[in-house]
């Protein structure tokens, strides 16, 4: 990502001095949105933003190593995941589905019931979010949905997106049935947003 959009730059110091730019994701005279440098020590940082070398405004973050998010559907941070479900057959073939789709008549978004008792194909769930690659080890990232615990398989980047990450959650079948299902989702003992799915 380019650190100068516009004649803007986004700079954090850290509280042990270090300053980095941030890589810049998009930027208008009311938002600038930015993702937070890596190597920068946890803490309270300060937010410079500059605009043709001029600061033009501070702020403070708090930096962690984690801070979990899960994407949704409908862009808030609640209601339907902003998901799909890998199937991955006997032969180790893939292929994938959307957990919602968009209601043009309502408006908003409707779930899309997940079959978790689809033959010999084992179903993952993939969610996207932020805040996440920075966890301790895999065995410190929990999740239940509908209040059961359920293996979570990775995660970390996503791969191809920029400042995304992924956690992939593989579907027992012993969630048949569970209807509307709330995800809760931990890393390293922090909670993030709860999003939910539909199961069939």
């Amino acid at each position: 990502l380019p650190t100068n959009l516009e004649n803007t730059t986004v700079t954090i110091t850290d509280n042990v001095g270090n300053i980095k730019a941030a890589p810049l994701f998009y930027v208008s005279p009311t938002q600038i949105n930015f993702q937070l440098p890596t190597g920068l020590a946890n803490g309270v940082g300060i937010v410079s933003i500059s605009l043709y070398n001029q600061t033009v405004a501070t702020g403070v973050v708090a930096i962690a190593n984690t801070a979990p998010g899960l994407f949704s559907a409908n862009q808030t941070g609640a209601g339907l995941a902003a998901a799909n479900v890998q199937r991955v057959a006997a032969n180790g073939a893939s292929t994938y589905q959307p957990i919602a789709q968009f209601d043009a008549a309502a408006q908003k978004f409707v779930a899309l019931p997940i079959n978790v008792n689809a033959g010999l194909d084992q179903a993952y769930l993939n969610l996207y979010g932020t805040g996440i690659r920075g966890r301790s080890d895999l065995a410190s990232v929990k999740a239940t949905i509908g209040g059961i615990d359920v293996p979570v398989t990775y995660a970390g980047p996503h791969g191809a997106f920029v400042g995304v990450d992924q956690v992939n959650i593989l579907l027992p079948s012993t969630l048949a049935g569970k209807g509307e299902s709330e995800i809760t989702f931990t890393v390293d003992n922090q909670i993030a947003n709860k999003v939910k799915i539909v199961i069939q």
